[in-house]
Formats: C-alpha cells, structure tokens, sequence
C-alpha cells in the first residue's frame, strides 16, 4: 500500500515491518552460470540493522543455506548492499563497503548480477563493487523464493522499508542494461506543443 518507486506508477511498493512481514514466491528452478536481482528500496535510517533480505532463495534461515540472495549488512553504521551467492565452488559474499554507498532514506534502485565468473553490486544503475566467483548456481528443488525474510521464519533477516519492481534474470545483464532500468525511474516525455 506503499507509493512506487516510479514515478506515476499506479501499483504499489510493499512495506515490511522488519518482525514478520514477507512474501513467499514459491519455488523457482534456476540453475546455470548467470543470474541478475534488482529491486527498488527504501531503507528508513532508523532501520539500521546486522543483516535483512530483500529477496533470496533459500532452503532454510540459516545464511548458509541461501542458494542467491540481495540484501543488506551493517557496516560502519550505515546498511550496506550485500549479495551471497552459491555455487559448486562454495558460496561467496560481495558487499559494497564503500564510503559512499549507504542506502538509508530516499528509493534506491539496486541490483546484483553473475556472470559466470564475477559478482557485482549495483546502486542507482552504477556499479558499486565486485569480486571474483565461478560455477554454476546451486539449484536445490527444496529452495524456495522469498521477499522480505530469507525464510518463512521471518523474523530472521527481515527486512524493514518497502520494496517495489523486485525482477529475477536467468541472464547476467549488462552494466547498460542496469541504467537502463534505474531510468525507468521517470517516465519519458516528449513536449509536443509549446505555447508562449
């Protein structure tokens, strides 16, 4: 019941209340060698929290056992984008621990992709860090998709804020392609008559 993050969008952004708010997708087969999330977020400041889930496949809530995941992490005070990722070499964390990539107030468009062989972290279409990773995306059938809590335990790792536009990409997008959907943001407009 929340305003969009788009401007002019008439569906809504959902709220999460950080206790026991979630969505449960369902399961999703999704195996391969790249993989895009994204979501538009809007993190109250008073929210600063150890760790929350914007969406994430997971067979239970144990951070251990997240097949993909975007989300946040504490660090110096401030929420920071995080995105976990498994595969048959391991799972592996990138966090964008940068000065200048704090997430509190105001929407956020943020994305995280694999290629293959590398993660990145996007905020507002620029990329924020990235990291080395390779094999393919674990793809348990028990794994199920969730919005707001890594699990139907949602206490943990819930998320608090609205989320909106929340898209899953069985493709590695291009850094082109993620400005691309952060400028969707404002609907185009071209003036067509103008009067003095």
């Amino acid at each position: 019941g929340q305003a969009s993050a788009l401007v002019g969008d008439p569906d809504l952004a959902a709220l999460f209340d950080g206790v026991n708010d979630y969505v449960e997708v369902g399961k999703v087969s999704m195996g391969g060698q790249k993989l895009t999330l994204a979501a538009w977020v809007y993190i109250p400041s008073d929210s600063v929290r150890n760790r929350t889930t914007i969406i994430a496949k997971s067979s239970n809530a144990d951070i251990d056992d997240v097949a993909w995941g975007l989300g946040t992490v504490r660090s110096s005070g401030q929420q920071r984008l995080a995105f976990q990722l498994s595969t048959q070499s391991g799972q592996t964390e990138l966090i964008a621990s940068n000065a200048d990539t704090g997430l509190a107030d105001g929407w956020h468009f943020v994305a995280a992709v694999y290629t293959g062989w590398r993660m990145e972290l996007y905020i507002d279409g620029e990329q924020v860090a990235w990291r080395s990773a390779s094999g393919n995306v674990s793809n348990d059938g028990k794994d199920r998709v969730w919005i707001g809590a890594m699990y139907d335990d949602s206490g943990e790792y819930a998320f608090k804020g609205s989320i909106d536009e929340v898209v899953v990409f069985k493709d590695a997008l291009s850094a082109e392609q993620i400005v691309k959907l952060y400028e969707l943001r404002y609907p185009s407009m071209d003036v067509v008559f103008w009067n003095d």
